[in-house]
């Protein structure tokens, strides 16, 4: 310590002081809005995925002809192809960038604990 009351010098002590305030809450919010969002969103990136490689998958007249035959065809689970990596990725970045950004913006404002 420095002497000062409240004022430490050491990793610990200041890596402690500057996750005192942080709050688990953040990182779940995001994590788990990343989730949902990827969860709802994803049969809409299969479709972007689909038109990319036209040669490779069969032809469709559109967005909602592409959702159709694929539902016909190989059902929810054809829909979800591919669901899990973006799940895992899209559930970490935005859980990390909430718990980082309501962080830093506590590290920038250390009287600000409770409203920012």
């Amino acid at each position: 310590t420095t002497g000062q009351p409240g004022r430490a010098t050491s990793v610990t002590g200041h890596l402690r002081l500057v996750f005192t305030h942080v709050k688990i809450e953040n990182l779940v919010a995001g994590l788990s809005g990343g989730v949902v969002s990827t969860l709802v969103l994803h049969p809409l990136d299969l479709v972007k995925i689909r038109f990319r490689w036209p040669g490779l998958r069969p032809k469709y007249s559109g967005m909602l002809h592409c959702m159709k035959s694929v539902w016909q065809q190989e059902g929810l689970k054809g829909l979800y192809q591919g669901v899990t990596p973006n799940v895992w990725g899209a559930g970490a970045s935005w859980g990390l960038y909430f718990f980082l950004l309501k962080m830093s913006k506590r590290k920038a404002k250390p009287h600000c604990y409770f409203s920012c």
